[in-house]
């Protein structure tokens, strides 16, 4: 499959998933028919910003992880469990610049579907939120 339409289909899902995360959090906030624009734009806002944090972070995290940064967390993690093994091998261990070449090999492409859903999100929160600030006129 192309690798533009696997994008456009990921960003697609991560946008339905955002979207699923904003109603659940404007119904948490109280969204519900008849209760005016105000608060109906307050909430959704408050949803796509829940969405926007939630989405972003994992994308941004995700986005981290492909450049090698947590690889020295990962290292020391793994010699600190190997340190607690009775009897273990000491003969195999490799070093940290070993370690850090062997994952640069296996390292994966970013994907930056997830940032850029949570950045839409993001600007659709500030959108609505400046429109819940003229409706109600106090901008």
């Amino acid at each position: 499959m192309d690798p533009r339409k696997k994008s456009l289909i990921r960003i697609g899902i991560t946008a339905v998933v955002g979207a699923l995360i904003a109603w659940g959090a404007a119904a948490a906030r109280g969204l519900k028919p008849g209760i005016g624009t105000a608060l109906t734009l307050r909430y959704w806002s408050d949803g796509c910003f829940v969405a926007a944090v939630l989405v972003g972070s994992v994308g941004a995290l995700t986005w981290i992880s492909t450049t090698g940064l947590f690889d020295i967390f990962s290292y020391g993690f793994s010699a600190a469990v190997r340190m607690f093994i009775p009897f273990g091998r000491k003969k195999d261990i490799m070093s940290f610049y070993d370690y850090k070449t062997y994952r640069a090999e296996k390292r994966q492409p970013a994907l930056f579907e997830l940032l850029v859903v949570g950045i839409f999100y993001l600007l659709v929160s500030g959108l609505l939120l400046w429109l819940y600030y003229s409706s109600i006129g106090g901008a």
